[in-house]
């Protein structure tokens, strides 16, 4: 992480498009968000959801990267107006900063992004106390010049909260409720680093990568995730972080809430409950702190755990819900609960498979293992093994009153 900082001058620019602190204020009200008037985002004077447009100067406002200063400039935009109101926003940088006032996508409103480069990211940001809201009905999309192209990436900064109850569609989506990473680190740091030790540090994130589209994603303003749609990377990667500083932040899924990757990794302090219809490929790593513990619910044909999974204090349960196998190639620790592994067909694994668990560990099925097999729990169901021979079985109780194997 770098120690860039940016001029006074940025500072001050910003603070003239907010209009210094007579900020209008955004009121979360739970899942839903806030419904605006205004239907679309506001910066200073412009207002999205009417009609008209600015080019040059007479455009909105942005921050982009110039010989490695970052420049304060204008970005083009038009819009329709009307009920049905659809705005244009039209991005020439590969990474843009947009400072808005308030950002709400109503219903029956559209954004859309037009970048230059299918792999360009715009950076949604308002200011402290305030959220961002896309509506039910309400869309946000990134395309590729003047085409119908999915392209580019949209990223939304609200330490308020980040509620997507209406749909973002783009090549990648990124929701955070930290607005300190500094503008230059922004517009320059390696997207690894940027997104997962500076904008997830402390912090909650919900990073589609790959294919992204939500119709159903919230950070509140606690730093809790709730999926209350689809949230769908296609191929790509979903990276869901809660750990906001002061919050016991939590991850789960209510209602229609699931994922659809092609990998999943994440980190909670309050624990993740995703058992949804979820449809992910590989469980990368997974981690959390707290007592709640992780139990996620799979559909896809064959669940990988190919990473470590730590879930803290509490039990670690995972389950296939239809005709899917789970094949774990990483170690499954559980320092203060219980394992528990329920499959619709196998549990296999290619490498040493280690779980390790305060209390129980419990398989619906014998595991399938070609190499060597260590379990430690103070109970044991299930572990007879398949296709073991030349391999070792190790049993680490923890009973005070001995082994128990059911």
């Amino acid at each position: 992480m770098s120690s860039k900082t940016v001029s006074q001058a940025g500072h001050t620019l910003r603070e003239l498009l907010l209009g210094g602190t007579a900020l209008c204020a955004v009121v979360v009200v739970g899942l839903a968000g806030n419904v605006h008037a205004a239907g679309l985002p506001i910066q200073g004077a412009i207002d999205l959801s009417a009609a008209g447009s600015g080019t040059g100067a007479a455009g909105l406002a942005a921050k982009t990267l110039v010989g490695g200063v970052v420049t304060a400039g204008n970005v083009d935009y038009t819009s329709t107006g009307g009920g049905g109101a659809t705005a244009d926003v039209t991005l020439l940088a590969s990474r843009t900063i947009l400072d808005w006032t308030s950002f709400t996508v109503a219903n029956n409103k559209t954004l859309n992004f037009r970048f230059a480069g299918s792999s360009d990211i715009v950076i949604n940001r308002v200011a402290t106390g305030n959220a961002i809201n896309v509506n039910n009905g309400g869309a946000v999309n990134g395309f590729l010049g003047a085409t119908a192209t999915k392209a580019g990436n949209i990223w939304f900064l609200a330490d308020g909260g980040v509620f997507i109850n209406g749909t973002v569609t783009a090549n990648g989506v990124l929701s955070s409720n930290n607005i300190s990473v500094v503008d230059l680190n922004l517009l320059s740091d390696p997207l690894a680093s940027l997104k997962q030790t500076e904008i997830a540090a402390a912090s909650s994130m919900i990073d589609i990568s790959g294919a992204g589209s939500a119709t159903g994603a919230t950070i509140n303003a606690t730093g809790d995730i709730i999926l209350n749609g689809t949230v769908d990377a296609g191929i790509g990667t979903v990276n869901l972080v809660s750990q906001t500083s002061g919050h016991a932040g939590a991850i789960s899924e209510t209602g229609p809430g699931k994922i659809i990757a092609g990998t999943l990794t994440g980190i909670s302090v309050g624990g993740a409950t995703l058992t949804g219809a979820n449809a992910v490929t590989n469980l990368g790593s997974f981690t959390n702190s707290g007592v709640v513990g992780i139990a996620f619910t799979d559909k896809a044909t064959t669940l990988n755990v190919l990473g470590n999974l730590n879930s803290g204090t509490g039990d670690l349960k995972l389950t296939t819900a239809t005709s899917g196998n789970i094949a774990v190639t990483g170690s499954l620790t559980s320092v203060g609960g219980a394992i528990t592994l329920k499959s619709a067909g196998l549990i296999s694994s290619s490498a040493d498979l280690i779980l390790s668990a305060t209390t129980a560990i419990d398989l619906n099925v014998a595991p399938t293992v070609s190499r060597d097999y260590s379990v430690t729990a103070q109970t044991f169901a299930n572990q007879a093994l398949t296709g073991s021979a030349g391999r070792d079985f190790t049993v680490n109780s923890l009973a005070a009153g001995g082994l128990t194997l059911t």
